[in-house]
């Protein structure tokens, strides 16, 4: 391995894994572990555990597990070794020298497009301070965004010319076509290639590891166009799946149990600097299924407080049902017209704007007032298109108490009966099913043998270890998986976390939830069990055998003789294994 083990141990043990993970997904005590929402699957009730003392984590939804290391590779999409070096930065340990040359020639594409983008950032911000970033300074000035601001969220400025960054970036040597491929820079039909961002100030999209994957970029005048422009969708950057400026405003949004959800990062900018630290921005995007899971890690209610306009009510009813089937409370803020939450909040300040946050309408009300805006809610058609709208969203609340005061509520201000809305019968959602895993499934009772053996080896693989060398070894497992857990097990001379770093996705999530579980197989009985579990093992190979012999003795032209005396064989080790092991 490219790292000695008592590096990675030091890694780990100046960063707690519960603080770690904590980033991506809103932690509470359940004994001596946490539980949260699964950051791998989509999920309601919670199923995803970790263990700080045993330094790994667990979701008994998916399957997925594994430790530190494992957990940034698989949540950001990059290599083993570049967890090792970002969780390396973040632990102050030393890593250079084991970063060869030929190392750093190996770096994935993915690895590239990050160390390309943050190069870019820093680049982007250096030219904000500096000459040519005069007026974009001055544009920052006028919407009253302090230096603090700027340098919290690394704001930064495009130079106004063609080939500004393609001449940093290759100085830093970067191929043109890591480049190309992060969407910083663009090729013409004629094939020349140049800066993609000119003449703009830089809002970089950083994902929750504080990595840089994409950028905005927003003209200095209003006059020209496009407004914003935005990175292309590369392998480290999607749109629908990134809430710009949660990675600074995850604490407070756990610690508010609420998000407050805008649509421009201006916007977001004027609040967050103003004391309202709990928000993201959906970046002028249909709010997707993704986003929704995302904040459900961190709280359980969201507040949308989009522009006062058609544009910005409408965008903010298509996130309703996303919201909702995400199991998130929502309530929505609608600001005067023509009015924005930056403009609105520089109007009425902190205290008004935190009055009309608390104020924001449930679904039942924003819906009803939506019609009421423009048709007579008494006419019996238009009162069933509000419950055909309504009725699906006030069904789609996990909640029972909420889903039924909703009810309530709409039937009373449409006058009409509460099962006209939601029929009784639909109001209780069945639970959705867990995706299978393999824990799930029942098995064949060779593979329930053999699990238990290797279960017994993680548990308790100072006593146990002695007697799997002596009796077995791995080609007695019939799973190839079974098998390279074994062979790891037996080379490492028993089971430890770091294990978790070599092994296949199948059996480090086996290993992880095995591990997590806690069961101990201390004191004889653990001991006994597994010399029971061995002789089973011993002896269905050898009855497979003596079955194979029958089938051959059956066959024209068989050595009966050969074969009968091997079978007599078979059966007189079959009859002794037992007293030889419990010798």
């Amino acid at each position: 391995m490219l790292f000695p083990d008592q590096v990675l141990e030091e890694i780990k043990g100046r960063i707690d894994l519960a603080d770690f993970i904590s980033r991506y997904v809103e932690l509470r005590h359940a004994g001596a572990n946490y539980k949260g929402l699964c950051p791998f699957h989509q999920e309601k009730t919670p199923s995803f555990m970790v263990s700080p003392a045993k330094g790994i984590f667990k979701c008994f939804g998916c399957g997925a597990g594994g430790n530190l290391f494992t957990f940034l590779r698989d949540v950001e999409n990059i290599t083993f070794v570049e967890a090792v070096k970002l969780l390396a930065r973040d632990a102050g340990v030393d890593l250079s020298q084991y970063l060869t040359p030929e190392s750093a020639q190996k770096a994935s594409e993915n690895e590239l497009l990050y160390q390309v983008n943050e190069t870019a950032r820093l680049f982007f911000a250096e030219q904000l301070l500096a000459a040519p970033g005069a007026a974009a300074r001055a544009y920052l000035a006028k919407r009253e965004l302090s230096l603090d601001t700027i340098r919290q969220f690394s704001l930064g400025f495009a130079p106004n010319a063609w080939d500004t960054l393609l001449q940093h970036l290759s100085h830093k040597g970067f191929s043109e076509q890591i480049c190309l491929a992060a969407g910083l820079l663009v090729k013409n039909d004629a094939g020349k290639i140049y800066d993609k961002f000119r003449n703009r100030v830089m809002f970089p999209i950083v994902n929750l590891s504080g990595l840089a994957c994409g950028f905005t970029g927003r003209v200095l005048s209003d006059a020209d166009n496009p407004k914003y422009l935005n990175s292309p969708e590369t392998p480290v950057y999607h749109k629908g799946n990134i809430l710009y400026g949660l990675v600074h405003a995850r604490d407070h949004i756990k610690k508010e149990g609420s998000t407050v959800v805008v649509e421009g990062n201006v916007d977001l900018l004027t609040l967050f600097q103003g004391g309202i630290a709990n928000i993201v921005a959906a970046s002028g995007t249909a709010f997707t299924e993704t986003q929704a899971i995302t904040l459900k890690r961190f709280c359980d209610s969201v507040t949308l407080v989009f522009d006062g306009d058609n544009a910005g009510q409408n965008a903010a009813r298509r996130g309703i049902n996303i919201l909702i089937n995400a199991g998130l409370i929502v309530r929505i803020v609608t600001l005067p017209e023509n009015q924005d939450p930056d403009s609105y909040f520089k109007r009425a300040g902190k205290r008004v704007f935190t009055e009309l946050l608390s104020q924001g309408r449930d679904i039942a009300d924003f819906i009803i007032d939506r019609f009421a805006l423009t048709r007579d809610i008494t006419i019996p058609e238009h009162k069933s298109r509000i419950v055909k709208e309504l009725a699906p969203l006030l069904a789609g609340i996990s909640d029972p108490i909420l889903r039924t005061e909703l009810i309530k509520k709409a039937a009373s201000r449409l006058h009409i009966q509460e099962a006209l809305i939601v029929p009784q019968q639909q109001r209780s959602r069945p639970q959705s099913a867990d995706p299978e895993t393999g824990a799930g499934k029942r098995t064949a009772r060779e593979e329930l043998l053999e699990r238990r053996i290797l279960e017994l080896l993680i548990m308790n693989g100072k006593k146990n270890l002695p007697l799997v060398r002596r009796f077995l070894q791995p080609g007695d497992f019939s799973s190839g998986s079974y098998q390279e857990l074994l062979n790891a097990i037996l080379e490492q001379d028993g089971f430890t976390e770091s294990l978790l770093n070599t092994l296949g996705e199948e059996m480090r999530n086996f290993t992880s939830a095995v591990y997590l579980s806690g069961e101990s197989s201390e004191g004889p009985e653990g001991e006994n069990e597994m010399l029971m579990l061995i002789f089973k093992m011993r002896e269905r190979k050898l009855l497979n055998e003596r079955a194979q012999i029958k089938k051959e003795l059956a066959l024209p032209g068989a050595d009966s003789d050969a074969l009968n005396r091997k079978f007599s064989e078979l059966t007189a080790q079959i009859n002794s294994l037992k007293e030889e092991l419990e010798g």
